[in-house]
């Protein structure tokens, strides 16, 4: 998918012709929400989104005592649940409504730059025609498995967090519990952590990060998901139906060594992998959006010196790196 905006282009998750159908990273907190109500998006976000008060924990079953979140100094202190298909699908939605267009189905196979833009070489489908576009500057926010990050040399090996796996569901949840969306539940036990949160439309998130010693490495079944759910969580009447999404991950994380070459910038997944417990790639991918976007907008309007541009790499590339230590 890409998008033209002025003289920037974009580019998001290859190939992909629709926004994915299920949720991955799910959550706003305070500080994304603070960068997107600057720029008008967050109001839009929070219409479809669940206002979160209060983090409850579990240690080996013993209670701790909540932790109230909207003690934080922010005009935005409550986090926000949502899904990241609703996130999508608004973002997409304000971008067309300025006069932005995607273009999904493409792939990248080349990047020229010189010293007045840069020619992006993409290909629709597998055999479709080479086509070219020329743009100022391009922003590569074309996902982990980044086609971009390479051809400039900015690609990094990944290091995977051992002995562990990630197993989760998304589904209809019946426990004993308050089923309100506004809160979380976390549960450490002695061989992970887990924790049960809300996704938007009635829906309830289920994941335990785990040592993965006897875990078969494949997606879990409903009826295994709900076996450890009843033993992690106490609560054997725990019941969960009608799942929309079962999977199971090994989580890497790395960054890489550059978040700008050239007239080209990454953002998002494209420069890092962090470990996603808490929504940490999508709000820091949203950091990243923001800080290059404004940069450019006033770079493209001649209200900016150079210094203001190239201070993107350091300050994005840098905190992701303090991020993924």
């Amino acid at each position: 998918m890409s998008g033209v905006y002025g003289e920037l282009l974009f580019f998001k998750v290859k190939e992909r012709t629709e926004p994915k159908a299920y949720s991955r990273a799910n959550n706003l907190w305070a500080r994304p929400q603070e960068l997107l109500a600057g720029i008008g998006l967050r109001d839009a976000l929070a219409e479809n989104a669940y206002a979160i008060h209060t983090f409850n924990f579990f240690v080996n079953g013993t209670p701790t005592k909540p932790i109230p979140i909207s003690d934080v100094d922010s005009p935005y202190p409550e986090v926000l649940y949502s899904g990241q298909d609703v996130i999508e699908r608004t973002l997409v939605a304000e971008f067309e409504a300025r006069g932005g267009g995607l273009d999904r189905g493409c792939t990248v196979t080349d990047v020229i730059q010189d010293a007045a833009g840069v020619t992006v070489v993409l290909r629709r489908g597998e055999d479709g025609p080479e086509e070219r576009q020329r743009c100022r500057y391009l922003v590569a926010s074309d996902g982990a498995k980044s086609t971009l990050r390479p051809m400039l040399g900015l690609d990094f090996e990944p290091e995977r967090l051992p002995n562990c796996m990630n197993r989760q569901v998304d589904a209809k949840l019946s426990w004993r519990r308050s089923q309100e969306p506004d809160q979380l539940w976390f549960f450490y036990y002695e061989r992970g952590f887990a924790g049960v949160l809300p996704v938007w439309g009635g829906y309830h998130r289920l994941f335990f990060l785990a040592d993965d010693t006897g875990v078969p490495d494949r997606d879990p079944t409903l009826d295994e998901i709900q076996a450890v759910a009843r033993e992690v969580t106490g609560d054997e009447t725990l019941t969960l139906t009608d799942p929309q999404w079962l999977t199971h991950s090994r989580f890497q994380y790395g960054v890489s060594p550059g978040y700008a070459r050239g007239r080209v910038f990454l953002a998002g997944d494209a420069g890092h992998l962090s470990l996603p417990i808490g929504g940490q790639g999508m709000n820091a991918g949203l950091h990243d959006a923001v800080e290059v976007a404004w940069r450019l907008a006033m770079t493209l309007r001649g209200e900016a010196a150079p210094v203001v541009l190239d201070s993107y790499d350091g300050e994005r590339g840098g905190e992701h790196a303090r991020l993924s230590a």
